[in-house]
């Protein structure tokens, strides 16, 4: 009986230091995009019917066309806007562009993101300089309607939008991409 309980007591902390592993590396990789936040909201990202996990590494042609979202652990009514960014472009040395913004999606009622309102549309990355990290974030809004005018992709500022728009982050997921240079020497090891 004491080996049982002592077995899954080890599991039970193996899960538990997985789980905190994956949080801390997702605030480290979100840290110079948005402060620090609950998330409560899931984010099922599929490209071509691979599901994209944190920390994930993607080819280019694989993130060509947009991906199939899902959210979890919405409020069936709350609205809420999806944010995609490159904080490393032109290259994460000297990102000069950061961040690049490659979809904005808002109004999403109770997580159905077919039924919101594309405000900037789908941009697939294709990094130019070594590896490069790409952030979505969820955010619930406060208000409806959020109907800005995105001018351009370079130098937007997550946070800006967000506390014009008075939205709290509630899901954040991230996947690295190698440049097509990179994606080379990776295929002739």
């Amino acid at each position: 009986m004491c080996r049982i309980v002592l077995l899954v007591l080890a599991i039970c902390c193996t899960l538990l230091f997985s789980a905190a592993v994956d949080t801390k590396s997702l605030v480290d990789h979100l840290e110079d995009v948005i402060d620090n936040f609950d998330q409560v909201v899931g984010i099922s990202f599929e490209y071509e019917g691979e599901k994209v996990e944190n920390g994930h590494s993607m080819l280019s042609e694989q993130v060509a066309n947009a991906p199939t979202v899902k959210l979890t652990g919405v409020q069936s009514s709350a609205l809420y806007t999806l944010v995609m960014v490159d904080p490393d472009h032109p290259g994460p040395m000297h990102p000069i562009n950061r961040e690049w913004v490659h979809w904005i999606v808002t109004d999403i009622p109770g997580g159905n993101i077919s039924r919101g309102k594309e405000i900037l549309s789908y941009d697939s990355p294709k990094p130019v300089f070594h590896i490069h990290r790409y952030i979505i974030i969820v955010f619930k809004q406060t208000s409806k309607d959020i109907s800005d005018e995105i001018k351009k992709r370079p130098n937007f500022h997550v946070k800006e939008f967000a506390m014009k728009h008075r939205m709290d982050p509630v899901g954040a997921l991230f996947f690295y991409l190698h440049s097509p240079a990179r994606e080379d020497v990776r295929a002739e090891l």
